[in-house]
Protein backbone atom coordinates (compact mmCIF):
# COMPACT_ATOMS: atom_id res chain seq x y z
CA UNK A 1 0.00 0.00 0.00
CA UNK A 2 2.77 2.45 0.80
CA UNK A 3 4.43 1.87 -2.58
CA UNK A 4 1.29 3.08 -4.37
CA UNK A 5 1.02 6.04 -2.01
CA UNK A 6 4.65 6.96 -2.61
CA UNK A 7 4.13 6.73 -6.36
CA UNK A 8 1.04 8.95 -6.23
CA UNK A 9 2.84 11.49 -4.06
CA UNK A 10 5.70 11.49 -6.55
CA UNK A 11 3.24 12.04 -9.44
CA UNK A 12 1.57 14.93 -7.58
CA UNK A 13 4.94 16.51 -6.78
CA UNK A 14 6.23 16.12 -10.33
CA UNK A 15 3.02 17.52 -11.80
CA UNK A 16 3.14 20.44 -9.33
CA UNK A 17 6.72 21.21 -10.36
CA UNK A 18 5.81 21.19 -14.06
CA UNK A 19 2.80 23.43 -13.43
CA UNK A 20 4.84 25.89 -11.37
CA UNK A 21 7.53 26.13 -14.06
CA UNK A 22 4.86 26.80 -16.66
CA UNK A 23 3.10 29.40 -14.51
CA UNK A 24 6.37 31.24 -13.85
CA UNK A 25 7.24 31.12 -17.54
CA UNK A 26 3.87 32.54 -18.57
CA UNK A 27 3.23 35.07 -15.84
CA UNK A 28 6.76 35.91 -14.75
CA UNK A 29 8.26 35.53 -11.29
CA UNK A 30 6.08 37.91 -9.29
CA UNK A 31 5.61 38.29 -5.57
CA UNK A 32 1.99 37.21 -5.83
CA UNK A 33 3.08 33.86 -7.28
CA UNK A 34 5.13 33.11 -4.17
CA UNK A 35 1.88 32.40 -2.35
CA UNK A 36 1.46 29.34 -4.55
CA UNK A 37 4.27 27.57 -2.71
CA UNK A 38 1.91 27.37 0.27
CA UNK A 39 -0.85 25.62 -1.71
CA UNK A 40 -2.44 22.71 0.12
CA UNK A 41 -1.86 19.11 -0.83
CA UNK A 42 -5.49 18.95 -1.98
CA UNK A 43 -4.92 21.78 -4.47
CA UNK A 44 -1.71 20.17 -5.66
CA UNK A 45 -3.60 16.91 -6.13
CA UNK A 46 -6.35 18.71 -8.04
CA UNK A 47 -3.82 19.72 -10.65
CA UNK A 48 -3.50 16.03 -11.56
CA UNK A 49 -6.74 16.59 -13.48
CA UNK A 50 -4.62 18.54 -15.97
CA UNK A 51 -2.57 15.38 -16.46
CA UNK A 52 -5.75 13.44 -17.15
CA UNK A 53 -6.84 16.04 -19.69
CA UNK A 54 -3.41 15.86 -21.25
CA UNK A 55 -3.88 12.14 -21.89
CA UNK A 56 -7.48 12.56 -23.00
CA UNK A 57 -6.88 15.37 -25.49
CA UNK A 58 -3.34 14.34 -26.46
CA UNK A 59 -1.82 17.72 -25.62
CA UNK A 60 0.97 18.68 -23.19
CA UNK A 61 0.02 19.77 -19.68
CA UNK A 62 1.98 22.97 -20.18
CA UNK A 63 -0.07 23.96 -23.25
CA UNK A 64 -3.35 23.20 -21.47
CA UNK A 65 -2.34 25.22 -18.41
CA UNK A 66 -1.20 28.17 -20.51
CA UNK A 67 -4.45 28.26 -22.49
CA UNK A 68 -6.61 28.07 -19.37
CA UNK A 69 -4.63 30.77 -17.56
CA UNK A 70 -4.95 33.06 -20.56
CA UNK A 71 -8.65 32.24 -20.83
CA UNK A 72 -9.33 33.18 -17.21
CA UNK A 73 -6.81 35.84 -16.41
CA UNK A 74 -5.64 37.95 -19.31
CA UNK A 75 -7.89 41.04 -19.57
CA UNK A 76 -7.16 44.27 -21.42
CA UNK A 77 -3.52 43.36 -21.99
CA UNK A 78 -2.66 42.56 -18.37
CA UNK A 79 -3.07 39.79 -15.84
CA UNK A 80 -6.00 39.90 -13.42
CA UNK A 81 -5.25 38.28 -10.06
CA UNK A 82 -7.50 36.51 -7.60
CA UNK A 83 -6.47 35.19 -4.22
CA UNK A 84 -3.52 32.82 -4.16
CA UNK A 85 -1.44 34.46 -6.87
CA UNK A 86 -3.26 33.05 -9.89
CA UNK A 87 -5.92 34.70 -12.04
CA UNK A 88 -8.29 31.92 -10.92
CA UNK A 89 -8.56 29.47 -8.03
CA UNK A 90 -7.15 26.00 -8.64
CA UNK A 91 -10.55 24.41 -8.05
CA UNK A 92 -11.97 26.57 -10.85
CA UNK A 93 -8.97 25.88 -13.07
CA UNK A 94 -9.77 22.15 -13.07
CA UNK A 95 -13.58 22.40 -13.04
CA UNK A 96 -16.06 21.08 -15.58
CA UNK A 97 -16.53 24.56 -17.04
CA UNK A 98 -12.76 24.77 -17.56
CA UNK A 99 -12.83 21.50 -19.45
CA UNK A 100 -15.60 22.83 -21.67
CA UNK A 101 -13.58 26.00 -22.27
CA UNK A 102 -10.56 23.83 -23.07
CA UNK A 103 -12.57 21.83 -25.60
CA UNK A 104 -13.63 25.07 -27.27
CA UNK A 105 -10.04 26.34 -27.33
CA UNK A 106 -8.90 23.05 -28.89
CA UNK A 107 -11.62 23.27 -31.54
CA UNK A 108 -10.54 26.83 -32.32
CA UNK A 109 -6.77 26.13 -32.34
CA UNK A 110 -6.91 22.77 -34.13
CA UNK A 111 -10.00 22.78 -36.39
CA UNK A 112 -8.89 19.66 -38.29
CA UNK A 113 -7.56 17.74 -35.27
CA UNK A 114 -3.93 18.42 -36.17
CA UNK A 115 -2.91 17.86 -32.55
CA UNK A 116 -3.96 14.21 -32.87
CA UNK A 117 -1.80 13.79 -35.96
CA UNK A 118 1.18 15.33 -34.14
CA UNK A 119 0.61 13.07 -31.12
CA UNK A 120 0.28 10.00 -33.33
CA UNK A 121 3.52 10.86 -35.14
CA UNK A 122 5.43 11.40 -31.85
CA UNK A 123 4.17 8.13 -30.40
CA UNK A 124 4.95 6.13 -33.54
CA UNK A 125 8.49 7.50 -33.67
CA UNK A 126 8.99 6.73 -29.98
CA UNK A 127 7.74 3.15 -30.30
CA UNK A 128 9.74 2.50 -33.46
CA UNK A 129 12.90 3.94 -31.91
CA UNK A 130 12.51 1.53 -29.00
CA UNK A 131 11.93 -1.44 -31.29
CA UNK A 132 14.52 -0.72 -33.94
CA UNK A 133 17.93 -2.08 -33.22
CA UNK A 134 20.53 0.20 -34.65
CA UNK A 135 23.22 -1.77 -36.37
CA UNK A 136 26.81 -0.73 -36.21
CA UNK A 137 27.31 1.72 -39.01
CA UNK A 138 30.40 1.85 -41.06
CA UNK A 139 32.25 4.90 -42.24
CA UNK A 140 33.72 5.63 -45.60
CA UNK A 141 37.15 4.91 -44.11
CA UNK A 142 36.21 1.23 -43.76
CA UNK A 143 36.07 0.84 -47.55
CA UNK A 144 38.80 0.96 -50.16
CA UNK A 145 36.64 2.79 -52.72
CA UNK A 146 33.90 5.36 -52.38
CA UNK A 147 31.72 3.34 -54.78
CA UNK A 148 31.80 0.36 -52.41
CA UNK A 149 30.68 2.61 -49.56
CA UNK A 150 27.88 4.11 -51.66
CA UNK A 151 26.63 0.63 -52.57
CA UNK A 152 26.75 -0.54 -48.96
CA UNK A 153 25.02 2.63 -47.77
CA UNK A 154 22.21 2.25 -50.30
CA UNK A 155 21.61 -1.35 -49.20
CA UNK A 156 21.82 -0.39 -45.53
CA UNK A 157 19.25 2.40 -45.86
CA UNK A 158 16.94 0.15 -47.88
CA UNK A 159 17.18 -2.59 -45.25
CA UNK A 160 16.46 -0.16 -42.41
CA UNK A 161 13.43 1.24 -44.22
CA UNK A 162 12.09 -2.22 -45.02
CA UNK A 163 12.58 -3.35 -41.41
CA UNK A 164 10.77 -0.24 -40.16
CA UNK A 165 7.91 -0.81 -42.60
CA UNK A 166 7.58 -4.44 -41.48
CA UNK A 167 7.39 -3.27 -37.86
CA UNK A 168 4.72 -0.68 -38.72
CA UNK A 169 2.69 -3.29 -40.62
CA UNK A 170 3.02 -5.72 -37.74
CA UNK A 171 1.94 -3.08 -35.22
CA UNK A 172 -1.04 -2.10 -37.38
CA UNK A 173 -2.20 -5.72 -37.51
CA UNK A 174 -1.61 -6.37 -33.84
CA UNK A 175 -4.42 -6.43 -31.34
CA UNK A 176 -5.95 -2.95 -31.07
CA UNK A 177 -5.81 -1.14 -27.76
CA UNK A 178 -6.93 2.24 -26.51
CA UNK A 179 -4.53 4.97 -27.51
CA UNK A 180 -2.84 2.90 -30.22
CA UNK A 181 -1.03 5.39 -32.49
CA UNK A 182 -0.91 2.87 -35.35
CA UNK A 183 -4.70 2.66 -35.90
Amino acid sequence: MSRETNYLNWKVTDNWRRCMETIKEIMGDKKSLRRLSFASHVDRSRLMILDTWSKRYKLPVEWILEQLLRYYGFRNGRWVYKGGGLPVRISTLVSISSEEALREIIRREFPNDEHLDMWRQREQESILADMMEETTSKSILDFKKADEYATWYRKHVTNVRMREQRLVDQLKKSRPYRGNPFK
